[in-house]
């Protein structure tokens, strides 16, 4: 019989049947049943938890588990039907979601990407605008903002279009996001409140408190840093009331950078360090490096040298597993002066 199986399951094989490599050479046959494929699909997608909640282990078990799912599906030689394709669509919806959660976003976006092409194949067109925000998620956490953008408009359209006002708020905070990375300040805090008003219409917390930290964000990119902590320090106590790790780590990093511009150094690296805190508890390499940099940038400032190399070090070999080039460099040239110095 050949397995596969994940660890875990070995494991317990092991313990459970320690006799079972004693078996007879035997060739077995196994046909999923479409109904228990269709339950077991159903109980899988349909009661998970926050993926942003799970530590990172059981994150890869959550994506093992979904990519065994798809394998079935894809692997099954009956015709699919309309209901095939959605449970498929959904299936790669949530592997995106996983790896993006994990700082896979290269990953995530192969599958957000096949989600998008099953929902538009069977005219989902609600599906359809949250595939488009998913997408452009991720590709502004590559920070490739101008692709992130032009996915978002086509969310907001949709979503305007059938009258989806979840979908709506996500795509206008999203936009506002993008054109902020743009530099275009006044048109992100435009589309960040209409979100905001949005949000506190539908009683959606978590978009509530993203709207807020997104506004704390244009406000420092204005200089206007008293504006900025308020919506920060907002957005982080909605963020830790609802449980939101990973939000509560990017408000958290938001705060430490605003008192970097501020010249309270110490603030700073308090705030950053809780952030680097929550991102390693929720594995998220990227935004984990991100806060490594600008730790190693505030040390710097206060001519902690060795500390600063050390942030730096860490920074670069989280940025050279994920295959981030330009910020191994960064890392590189960073230290390469910090030691020169010596």
């Amino acid at each position: 019989m050949l397995l596969f199986l994940p660890d875990y399951a070995l494991t317990r094989l092991a313990k459970y049947a320690p006799d079972f490599w004693a078996w007879g050479r035997k060739v077995f046959t196994f046909k999923t049943n479409r109904n228990n494929l269709m339950m077991n699909s159903h109980n899988i997608i349909y009661s998970e938890h926050n993926i942003n909640k799970l530590d990172s282990q059981k994150k890869q078990a959550r994506i093992e588990q979904l990519l065994n799912l798809l394998n079935e599906y894809n692997t099954s030689p009956e015709e699919k039907t309309r209901n095939d394709l959605l449970m498929i669509s959904n299936i790669n919806n949530k592997l995106g979601n996983a790896y993006r959660s994990s700082g896979q976003y290269i990953k995530a976006i192969i599958f957000y990407q096949q989600s998008l092409d099953i929902k538009r194949q069977i005219r989902d067109r609600q599906g359809e605008g949250n595939s488009l925000v998913n997408l452009g998620n991720a590709y502004k956490s590559l920070r490739e903002y101008q692709k992130a953008r032009i996915y978002y408009q086509q969310s907001l359209n949709i979503s305007r279009e059938i009258g989806d006002r979840l979908v709506e708020l996500k795509s206008l905070c999203n936009l506002g996001n993008a054109y902020q990375c743009l530099g275009e300040c006044q048109k992100a805090i435009n589309y960040y409140q209409q979100s905001l008003n949005i949000s506190r219409e539908i009683g959606d917390r978590q978009g509530e408190g993203n709207s807020l930290g997104n506004l704390g964000i244009a406000y420092r990119s204005l200089g206007e840093y008293q504006k900025a902590i308020n919506y920060y320090q907002q957005a982080l106590v909605i963020k830790k009331e609802i449980g939101y790790k990973l939000g509560e780590g990017i408000s958290l990093s938001n705060l430490g950078n605003v008192y970097i511009f501020l010249g309270q150094y110490e603030e700073a690296i308090n705030y950053n360090q809780q952030a680097l805190y929550v991102f390693r508890e929720t594995g998220n390499k990227l935004e984990e490096a991100h806060t490594l940099l600008n730790l190693g940038g505030t040390f710097v400032n206060i001519q902690r040298n060795d500390d600063a190399i050390e942030a730096f070090r860490n920074a670069r070999k989280l940025y050279q597993d994920m295959g981030l080039n330009k910020y191994v460099e960064q890392c590189d040239d960073a230290i390469n002066i910090l030691e020169n110095d010596f």
